[in-house]
């Protein structure tokens, strides 16, 4: 492609970039809030006017999510009934009027629908697996498919990690092991993308139980019976303090260990305001202690590598001593009437004012690896049938501040077989910043014509966690622009310099600049939120490559984009801001332009 045609794609992508900044929005976005969620527990028999006062006080309190039990057991609590949905549609309702997104937990089997225990058992049938999987695939597409447009996050279940049977009766939330929970998430996981292919999955969110191997053991057997089923990891934390990034750092080993590199949510997140079970011996003073963990934990997550934390929201008298005074709120119910009214803790305003001041603790980024590869494509000469090309090299670098773990890279695509890795130093290698890799690729066609594949290079890059690249005969071009990950938004960012790096990480020079940043949480909050802004993300995905290719060879042209950019960019970051100077401009414009017209 000439110089011109690339500077031509390039001008044509900033205005793509500049048609972002007009998307649908919430006014919100400036307040960085897509990294915070409440846990909720809003449940289908509580009150409508408390359901509503959930919604608001999240609003209020700047978290742009929701988690919300999508419980099957009140859409289908009857067999050969139809489905009712005017719990679900009065909250698809509420998260519109509010501009809080949801993110849905599919639980509660139908009481008439489970494979459950023995009766010599006493257990709850809602927590039973599923008796007709293909039952379940239906209900999943039909739930998706009605609410796509409102929910675009679907979580399979909750704590299914441990569970036993013993005596009379059984404890857990999932009453089954780790090969029936992975068939749960496998079939749900098709069923979501059968109904809307942009939404992703979360795996359910795990405890840390009293063995920390059983948790391993659990998660690399899901992980092997349901191979690339779910987008995002999601944990539940709750600890001391002192021991909060440990067991943070426990449960993203564990997940890496299993083969997943994607972003890690954690779900629920909580610290009583009860000095009775206040665990932790600088936190037991009551509310006011609570307050005082919450500032510092939901922090410490976040800087240690949590993509998004979500705290407990109200209080639930209907869980054990020791967790039901978590929230954020006290739950207080009115026993005549039934009327249930929120107070706020102290805790309230300590998570709002974590939320508002998000940039300033963030503005440093935590020590992490940053992936990027020698090219995002590489062409090999065309060679006889039964041939094989010269090795062409490959270099791994890490260009972050912490080391990479590199997993095996494996090939995949239509003539993957065609072509071979040897010499390979990076697979299950440990790359210190700074440092590098190599590996070569050696073509052998069986037969004549175009052939392409891809090369897979898995890492613990929480922004690229599959760097891929393109691998063609002269003339034949893969199907892809872009870097792919597990199917999750998280592994088609920006990356950092390598597969997956599109103009602005090209223009910025990393893919943690705060100006980059900025675009993707843009992305995140306002476009991936509604079908008119994901086509545009998918639009960009697919010409930016190249042009992003294009520009790290020419430091000219890639200084002049940058400069484009950052009106871009503070638009996003400060639309009113920019709403103002661009109405005060285009009046000033109006005036001399009149001004102009009456001397004539």
């Amino acid at each position: 492609m000439s110089c011109r045609r690339h500077i031509i794609k390039i001008k044509g992508l900033f205005l793509l970039l500049v048609l972002f900044t007009l998307s649908p929005c919430r006014s919100s976005y400036g307040s960085t809030s897509e990294f915070y969620g409440a846990h909720s527990m809003i449940f289908p028999d509580m009150p409508t006017s408390a359901q509503e006062a959930l919604f608001s006080y999240t609003s209020r309190l700047g978290a742009g999510f929701l988690r919300l039990d999508v419980q099957l057991s009140a859409l289908y609590a009857k067999e050969g009934a139809p489905p009712d949905w005017a719990h679900m549609d009065r909250i698809a309702e509420l998260s519109r009027h509010y501009g809080v997104q949801i993110l849905g937990t599919f639980n509660s089997m139908p009481d008439w629908a489970g494979k459950c225990p023995s009766a010599s058992y006493s257990y709850n049938p809602n927590y039973c697996p599923p008796a007709d999987y293909g039952q379940w695939s239906d209900w999943i597409q039909a739930i998706v498919t009605r609410y796509k447009d409102t929910i675009h996050y679907w979580e399979v279940w909750n704590e299914p990690n441990e569970y036993e049977c013993s005596g009379t009766t059984c404890r857990g939330f999932f009453y089954g092991d780790a090969a029936e929970y992975a068939k749960l998430l496998s079939t749900t996981y098709d069923a979501v993308k059968a109904a809307d292919h942009s939404a992703k999955v979360l795996i359910a969110g795990v405890f840390m139980p009293a063995h920390r191997e059983n948790l391993t053991t659990w998660i690399r057997e899901v992980a092997q019976n349901a191979p690339g089923k779910f987008d995002i990891g999601t944990i539940h934390v709750r600890t001391n303090l002192s021991a909060l990034v440990s067991q943070l750092q426990a449960f993203i080993a564990d997940f890496r260990a299993a083969g997943f590199y994607g972003t890690i949510w954690v779900s629920e997140h909580g610290y009583t305001s009860d000095s009775a079970y206040q665990s932790d011996p600088n936190y037991n003073h009551g509310p006011e202690s609570q307050a005082e963990y919450y500032s510092s934990s939901v922090k410490t997550l976040l800087q240690n590598g949590a993509g998004k934390v979500f705290i407990t929201l109200r209080d639930n008298q209907e869980l054990s001593e020791t967790d039901r005074a978590e929230g954020l709120l006290e739950q207080l119910e009115n026993t005549t009437t039934g009327e249930v009214t929120f107070l706020e803790k102290p805790s309230f305003a300590a998570v709002q004012g974590v939320i508002a001041n998000h940039t300033s603790f963030m503005q440093v980024p935590s020590p992490a690896p940053n992936i990027s590869l020698s090219s995002t494509s590489y062409v090999f000469d065309a060679v006889s049938p039964g041939s094989s090309s010269s090795p062409l090299s490959l270099t791994v670098f890490n260009t972050g501040t912490a080391d990479l773990a590199v997993g095996t890279i494996s090939l995949s695509g239509g003539n993957a077989s065609e072509f071979k890795v040897q010499n390979d130093t990076c697979s299950g290698q440990t790359i210190t910043p700074g440092r590098e890799c190599t590996l070569q690729i050696v073509f052998s066609p069986s037969s004549s014509g175009s052939r392409s594949a891809f090369l897979n290079i898995p890492s613990n890059d929480a922004e690229v966690p599959v760097l891929q690249a393109t691998l063609s005969e002269t003339g034949a071009a893969a199907d892809t622009g872009h870097a792919s990950g597990t199917g999750s938004s998280d592994s088609t960012d920006s990356g950092g310099g390598g597969g997956g790096c599109f103009i602005a990480t090209a223009a910025f020079g990393s893919s943690l600049a705060p100006e980059v940043q900025a675009l993707r949480t843009f992305r995140d909050a306002c476009l991936l939120t509604n079908p008119p802004g994901r086509k545009l993300v998918a639009l960009y995905y697919r010409l930016s490559p190249p042009a992003a290719d294009f520009l790290q060879k020419h430091a000219a042209l890639r200084l002049a984009v940058r400069w484009a950019l950052i009106p871009v960019v503070y638009a996003v970051k400060y639309p009113f801001g920019f709403g103002l100077i661009v109405a005060v401009g285009g009046a000033v414009w109006v005036r001399k332009q009149r001004r102009a017209a009456a001397r004539l």
